[in-house]
């Protein structure tokens, strides 16, 4: 089961928060719409700025907490090595890690007559 770490932020070299979830697209919807009030929602932070895969719960949960004892340069310097700009990561996370595109995109080539099967051929090929 993956587990994901990241940082939301309120802005460029705003307020941060570290967290942790198994499913970081709802979690971070969840930061955006203020699901659940807390500290995100109190001090705005919106924008997710840096995440990280791990493949398990436990190991994502240590490396948080690591990164709750970093000191804020540190992470600034994490955060910018992955996101320079600080772009809202939220929109790419459909590109990054998502098991539904992969079914997708296969059968928009399926529909398209695009999708070469593992023999070399087409659909539309003599077999």
């Amino acid at each position: 089961m993956s587990a994901w770490v990241y940082i939301m932020a309120s802005k460029r070299n705003g307020t941060l928060y570290v967290g942790v979830s198994s499913d970081l697209a709802q979690r971070v919807w969840e930061h955006k719409a203020d699901i659940r009030p807390g500290f995100t929602s109190q001090y705005g932070c919106k924008i997710l700025v840096w995440h990280e895969r791990h493949f398990g719960m436990p190991d994502a949960i240590q490396r948080e907490k690591s990164l709750k004892r970093y000191i804020r340069k540190w992470k600034l310097n994490l955060i910018e090595t992955l996101n320079p700009n600080w772009q809202d990561l939220y929109e790419t996370l459909w590109d990054i890690d998502n098991p539904s595109k992969q079914i997708l995109k296969a059968e928009a080539e399926i529909a398209s007559g695009s999708l070469v099967f593992a023999v070399g051929k087409t659909k539309d090929d003599e077999i």
